[in-house]
């Protein structure tokens, strides 16, 4: 509903100087230095991302008493639960940790809430099962740090817990160790971990603690190495920022998912038709992660940690074929809540002149309204919070923009919840029907004291202007090291004005093929599904782009991929 406007990005001179002295490219030299890069040494770390750049675990507050508590009930043959979450990062949490005690032999176990029964977090009815059942340790993944009561609950039933985390900390921690990089007296020196990085921690700090101690016999636990496909898949899928720790752990897991050999990878593949493809952050965001998340959304988030875990191709294939039914019978649920949502969104004259969006309404899924909301919040660039309404009560989830903080909104909103968590751009929350009006007021003034009364439009960031000879084959080749790139490490978008467009081709009656000039040079670019542009486009653009190599014929060409275009007037 609202156009970028767009902005190029300011990079630090003095960082762009010293890359230029060490004879790094002048455009990637710029491009680096958007990200933050300042010298050739730091350069290098971005290029060659490796694990033995990451941080120690024991800047981590709590990491020692945990993993005190894990080897303890380790050694003792004490009963273990892993107490996940519904979503990709806890289902591969979840899945981590149980590959790895299982390995060790201990007798371990996992739980997973039921979205809609139980809803995010420790509940009691979780805890109650577990000590049914004999558990004598909870240890919690992507979940666990604003649930001090129903740590007590355990406690007093005699379970050790233990919190493995990455949701903001809100009011009281649990008392147990709360291995969380948002802590405050954290000096772990990077705080965007996903939950799924948070637990390889733990468990990397419990495998040293085990061999140091010889309690795994002769036989060495498990190497991270071959696990990190897992944490790949967590990490892109919660859409944490591509920086630091989380590029260097996403890094190596990418190759491991286009390699893999584990049976439900494989088969989660090939029913996403990628089988012999090259596992980008893309694939994983857009075609590898929705089928782990329809588990939770629409059936049991078991389906997908048996289907990480399994052995069996057969099985493999049986439990992969299934969650991809579960994600097209979300995808059409998808469809009608979001167009239902924005017909109540248009039908309310001020929409425009609101800072927020607040809709509930009776009937809607639950697993299914966080989707919707983003897909909301990126088309009217807004806070937006939806309601899923069922009797007295109803369960939310909110979504939101880069330049607001959800959770501290939803934090000054807190009177009005029954309970809430979650991140800076996603949170989850419950609330009684009665309060969904007051709560519309409410956020909308929450999110106006963070950005004031100016309605934010959205930004396309360009990170250079490049002049015509720099897009040559070996420089775009230059920029497939910026990979992998997502949210807090963009694609290198590059810009050009009042380009020439020579020729104008439909393809496959829905991409549009430009042939366009640029000082002299033809490029082809690419418009992917707005064919619709073929007669709206004049003679000149704005173009906003992405380099990229096509090998055609076995010739190898730069291709434009097209992020936005806007027409020029005639020259």
């Amino acid at each position: 509903m609202t156009k970028a406007r767009w902005e190029l990005k300011q990079a630090d001179e003095q960082g762009v100087q010293a890359l230029l002295s060490a004879g790094v490219h002048p455009l990637v030299a710029r491009l680096l230095a958007n990200r933050g890069v300042r010298n050739k040494r730091e350069a290098e770390k971005f290029f060659s991302p490796s694990l033995e750049q990451l941080a120690s675990s024991k800047g981590l507050a709590d990491i020692e008493e945990a993993t005190e508590v894990a080897v303890r009930a380790i050694r003792d043959k004490k009963r273990i639960w892993i107490y996940g979450d519904y979503d990709a990062d806890g289902i591969t949490a979840t899945a981590l940790a149980i590959e790895f005690l299982r390995s060790l032999g201990a007798d371990c176990q996992y739980y997973i809430p039921d979205r809609q029964g139980e809803g995010y977090g420790l509940s009691s009815v979780g805890i109650k099962k577990i000590s049914d059942k004999g558990g004598n340790l909870i240890v919690t993944a992507d979940c666990g740090t604003t649930d001090a009561e129903e740590v007590d609950y355990a406690r007093s039933l005699g379970i050790d817990v233990i919190v493995t985390d990455h949701h903001r900390t809100l009011g009281k921690l649990p008392d147990c160790p709360v291995v969380n990089p948002q802590r405050s007296d954290s000096k772990y020196p990077f705080k965007e971990l996903a939950g799924v990085g948070v637990m390889l921690y733990l468990l990397g700090a419990v495998r040293k603690r085990l061999i140091s101690e010889r309690i795994s016999g002769d036989s060495e636990p498990i190497d991270f190495r071959s696990s990190l496909d897992l944490v790949a898949l967590g990490t892109v899928a919660d859409v944490v920022p591509l920086i630091n720790e989380n590029r260097i752990l996403v890094s190596c897991g990418l190759e491991l998912l286009t390699n893999s050999t584990r049976p439900g990878i494989v088969a989660l593949k090939d029913v996403s038709e990628i089988n012999n493809k090259k596992i980008t952050t893309y694939r994983v965001a857009f075609l590898l992660a929705p089928r782990i998340n329809a588990a939770g959304r629409l059936d049991s988030a078991r389906l997908a940690v048996e289907l990480l875990l399994t052995q069996s191709p057969s099985e493999a294939i049986k439990l992969a074929r299934h969650l991809n039914s579960l994600n097209s019978q979300r995808q059409t649920i998808e469809s009608e809540i979001l167009e239902e949502a924005k017909n109540i969104i248009l039908e309310d004259p001020d929409w425009e002149s609101k800072n927020t969006i607040v809709v509930g309404r009776d009937g809607w899924h639950q697993g299914v309204i966080g989707i919707v909301a983003s897909k909301l919040s990126q088309e009217f660039y807004k806070p937006v919070l939806l309601v899923a309404l069922d009797g007295d009560s109803g369960r939310g989830s909110g979504r939101c923009i880069s330049e607001v903080d959800l959770a501290c909104s939803l934090q000054d909103c807190s009177d009005l919840l029954d309970s809430f968590g979650g991140h800076a751009q996603a949170a989850g929350f419950s609330i009684k029907r009665d309060n969904l009006f007051d709560l519309t007021q409410a956020f909308e003034q929450a999110v106006k004291k963070q950005v004031g009364e100016q309605l934010l439009s959205p930004a396309l960031w360009i990170d250079a202007y490049p002049e015509p000879d720099h897009l040559t084959i070996s420089f775009t080749k230059e920029l497939e090291l910026f990979e992998p790139t997502g949210f807090g490490n963009p694609e290198p978008t590059l810009a050009v004005k009042e380009c020439k467009i020579e020729s104008k081709e439909l393809r496959s009656e829905k991409h549009l093929k430009l042939v366009v000039n640029f000082g002299g040079f033809r490029f082809e670019a690419m418009l992917w599904n707005q064919g619709y542009l073929i007669n709206r486009l004049g003679s000149y653009a704005d173009i906003a782009f992405v380099p990229e190599i096509d090998k055609f014929w076995g010739e190898e060409l730069v291709r434009w991929k097209v992020r936005a275009i806007r027409s020029t007037a005639e020259k």
